[in-house]
């Protein structure tokens, strides 16, 4: 896991390629490709990269700067490389894999060669039915071997390929000289398979080609540690409750690329932990074993496999929920992390993490379909942001954290990172349940009418925090439990012994908070944490209404144009 040496000579004054492949990929950009292209036998040093790490390589430092690497690689790197380029999920997509068809062709012809003749017929045949466009001549169109015009250069319906019988019409004209260079490779050195590939682009179903095309696909990419998606799924079980030693470990033949590709913040975290307090074999198990998880999140959350954020976002994600569980066993130094990776199998330790997750977002659905926001089809208006927001990352099909924008930071929502996103997102979904009973289902409040009769509010519309000022006002200046717009000498009689700072002092929003919750526990019996749940909220509303009436005259109140915390008559 941690950065490793460069490797010495041996006894005969070589390196073995293997060494040498393994220092490059702890080394980053363009030290890695010097590391790659300046050793003593470069072709043999790139082919024993993973497959997957010369992927990774190939798309961090760039196309443009890694074709001499592509040029050294061998057809089954590159097969890999195009298995997770050239589909979005289950779909071919023909100009991506063409883009990258076209990468090849610039690399060299002997690399270019040597994937054409190791390739699968099917992925030649989509590939010339769907990106180079192959048609049939026909015969008064028809020109010589060797003709001029379409024969040589083409024209706007394309050009002919080395059999004069045929026409290839890339979408892309960019990418015409990839296809004639490809098609004039295997007419050269495989004549009867061109034939045979072209008859089947030109005569089979599309939906058949493209099947069997993606059954060879999956076939391979389960070689490399990327399973079905109904495999994929099973990390989303509820926990088995297993040990390690009940439990095979996860299949990592091919699976694991360079921590330093997958992982870019391996230091951080539980994995950080770890280098004191495991042996390097066991720490490279432990690698493995989430590497391989991470690819199981890769295609279970339809990520795409040809984009290296992707791999890096599956990664973050089975690395994050595993911290997630093991924060939750008070696993919180090296040795204690280690003790628990000893005990429990990393799929196991994702699964206790999810489910904290999962366990939120099924309390949301009931919520939404049993509790107060049934009443209403627009009852989730009411809710302040965050909560909202908290609220709804909860109820899309894959549940997400909501962050606050702070600073320079923009809002968004994302996948959970910690035990403490957890219990914060835990919190927000209880307030919610909480405080929406108390104001419906205690207090009587009618959403839909509310709504209706706020569509004039110059705010948007009001939310639990507006009548829950609105409520405090009431309480402060009459004594009374209502949420009805204030009148004009309620509102005055509330700023001036309770909002406005030039008639009342500092804390006496606090009392009149407090005396609030105090009156409604009694007539509404309020259980103690519902309570405590109202008094926090109208804690965190109290900065709103000193903001906006804090420096208000008593004798001249304001309108509902002026002031969003409170309902104003």
């Amino acid at each position: 896991m941690g950065a490793t040496n460069k490797p010495n000579d041996g006894p005969t004054g070589n390196i073995a390629p293997r060494e040498e492949a393994a220092y490059a990929l702890t080394l980053s950009g363009a030290e890695r490709l010097e590391a790659l292209l300046e050793s003593d036998e470069p072709m043999q040093v790139v082919r024993s990269l993973p497959d997957r790490d010369l992927y990774l390589t190939i798309r961090q430092v760039g196309v443009v700067d890694a074709l001499p690497v592509l040029a050294l690689a061998s057809p089954t790197q590159v097969q890999h490389v195009l298995d997770l380029e050239s589909w979005r999920q289950d779909r071919f997509d023909p100009d991506r894999a063409g883009a990258w068809m076209a990468v090849l062709a610039e690399s060299g012809e002997p690399t270019f060669k040597q994937f054409l003749l190791h390739a699968d017929d099917e992925l030649l045949v989509v590939l010339l039915a769907g990106w180079a466009r192959v048609s049939q001549i026909e015969f008064d169109d028809q020109i010589p071997i060797h003709g001029a015009g379409e024969g040589d250069m083409g024209d706007e319906r394309g050009f002919a390929g080395p059999d004069s019988f045929h026409r290839f019409s890339p979408e892309r004209q960019e990418h015409a000289p990839a296809v004639r260079k490809m098609v004039d490779l295997l007419f050269r050195n495989e004549p009867e398979r061109y034939q045979r590939l072209l008859m089947d682009a030109l005569w089979q179903l599309p939906s058949e080609l493209e099947e069997q095309a993606r059954h060879w696909r999956q076939s391979r990419l389960e070689e490399h540690g990327f399973p079905g998606a109904e495999e994929a799924m099973e990390i989303y079980l509820p926990p088995k409750g297993v040990r390690t030693d009940q439990e095979a470990p996860l299949s990592t033949e091919l699976a694991g690329a360079s921590a330093s590709l997958v992982f870019p913040t391996v230091g951080e975290g539980w994995l950080g932990s770890l280098a004191d307090d495991l042996p390097p074999a066991e720490q490279d198990h432990v690698m493995h074993q989430v590497s391989a998880l991470a690819n199981r999140v890769l295609v279970a959350d339809h990520l795409d496999t040809g984009d290296p954020e992707s791999h890096q976002a599956a990664a973050r994600k089975a690395a994050a929920t595993i911290g997630i569980a093991l924060s939750a066993r008070f696993a919180s130094d090296g040795r204690s992390v280690a003790t628990v990776l000893r005990e429990m199998p990393v799929i196991e330790l994702f699964r206790e993490g999810y489910a904290k997750i999962e366990t939120m977002k099924q309390d949301s659905h009931r919520l939404l379909q049993e509790g107060w926001p049934s009443t209403a089809p627009n009852a989730l208006d009411l809710v302040d942001p965050p909560l909202r927001q908290r609220l709804a990352g909860l109820v899309d099909r894959a549940p997400l954290y909501y962050q606050v924008p702070m600073g320079d930071t923009k809002e968004m929502f994302r996948e959970f990172r910690s035990l403490d996103e957890v219990l914060e997102t835990q919190t927000a979904l209880d307030l919610v349940r909480r405080i929406g009973s108390i104001f419906v289902d205690r207090l009587g409040l009618d959403i839909n009418r509310l709504l209706e009769e706020s569509t004039d509010f110059p705010h948007g519309n009001p939310t639990f925090s507006t009548l829950m000022m609105t409520m405090m006002a009431w309480h402060a200046a009459r004594k009374e439990v209502r949420l009805e717009p204030l009148p004009e000498d309620v509102l005055a009689d509330f700023l001036r012994i309770v909002a406005s700072r030039r008639t009342a002092d500092d804390q006496a929003p606090e009392r009149a908070l407090t005396a609030l919750v105090r009156r409604l526990t009694e007539t509404v019996e309020l259980a103690p944490r519902d309570g405590a749940a109202l008094q926090g909220f109208g804690q965190a509303c109290l900065p709103a209404l000193r903001a906006e009436c804090g420096q208000m005259d008593p004798g001249a109140p304001p309108n509902q144009r002026t002031v969003s915390c409170l309902l104003i008559r």
